[in-house]
């Protein structure tokens, strides 16, 4: 539209632009009518139970991994056109470079939930961090501003699968009546607070040192989180497995224990006192 609307001396007439957004958002109210949410009491003591909820070192890196995604997503939305234009791009590239990356994401969209069940919501996380390393690595590297059609198709997984996965992660890990606020968290550090940081760090960035070191800090400060948050999942997986195979050498100890003492008096099963320090004085039938 911009391409083909009569321009007023220098610069370009964005009021059909502005139009139609109004009317897209205008429409974009109706299919809420069908949407039936439901409703959870809150807690009582919602400051303090949030509070403990933050303790919680899971919680912490999933709340770090929104924060840095949110940064990277923030930056591309205020700096990634300014970018593109320098590097030559036409208000006609911009739109279909955008356009070709959320047209493509609406099957994965559609059948999000099984993606996500089938990797894992926080494994998700680390390639959503991954993909916007990509990105920005991209970026930083690309000289024809065309390239960046298929360089947005990263932000599949980077954002949209990635928030599905943020509201997926909340309903998991957090009390029915503290989802809400989890929820509330989770949106404001990516779309707020993220925001003003990749608007302070971007912009001084690029205005010191250019559009192509900016894209390198970034995929760097990601990459760097997207490892740290990879390590975080494989050492938790890993006393996991710890946990069951004491757990269940435990229960085969004990079961080897109560065979090894049982005896057997007029058909009945008497259990002593066993070896192994535990006192089970159990009688039954054959």
């Amino acid at each position: 539209m911009l391409d083909k609307t009569v321009s007023f001396g220098s610069g370009k007439s964005y009021v059909p632009v502005f139009i139609c957004s109004i009317i897209f958002s205008i429409v974009s109210i109706v299919p809420f009518y069908n949407v039936n949410p439901k409703f959870h009491k809150p807690t009582a003591d919602v400051c303090r139970k949030s509070f403990e909820l933050m303790k919680n070192l899971e919680i912490f890196m999933f709340c770090i991994v929104v924060l840095i995604a949110g940064i990277s997503f923030g930056f591309k939305l205020i700096y990634g056109s300014l970018y593109l234009q320098d590097l030559g791009a036409s208000d006609m590239l911009l739109g279909v470079s955008r356009g070709v990356a959320i047209l493509c994401a609406l099957p994965f969209l559609y059948w999000s939930k099984w993606f996500i069940n089938k990797i894992g919501v926080s494994n998700f996380f680390v390639i959503s961090l991954l993909s916007y390393v990509f990105y920005c690595f991209a970026f930083s590297l690309m000289r024809e501003p065309w390239l960046a059609t298929g360089f947005e198709l990263a932000n599949i997984s980077a954002y949209h699968l990635f928030y599905v996965a943020v509201i997926q992660f909340c309903d998991e890990i957090a009390p029915v009546e503290l989802q809400a606020t989890m929820k509330a968290l989770a949106g404001s550090l990516h779309f707020n607070v993220a925001n003003i940081g990749a608007s302070v760090i971007g912009g001084f960035i690029m205005n010191n040192y250019g559009g192509r070191m900016a894209y390198k800090v970034l995929g760097c400060i990601t990459l760097a989180y997207a490892v740290i948050y990879g390590t975080y999942l494989i050492m938790k997986r890993l006393n996991k497995k710890k946990v069951e195979i004491r757990l269940n050498w435990d229960d085969f100890e004990t079961d080897m224990c109560i065979r090894q003492n049982m005896v057997e008096v007029k058909g009945t099963i008497i259990i002593p006192k066993l070896s192994c320090n535990k006192e089970l004085m159990t009688e039954g039938k054959k």
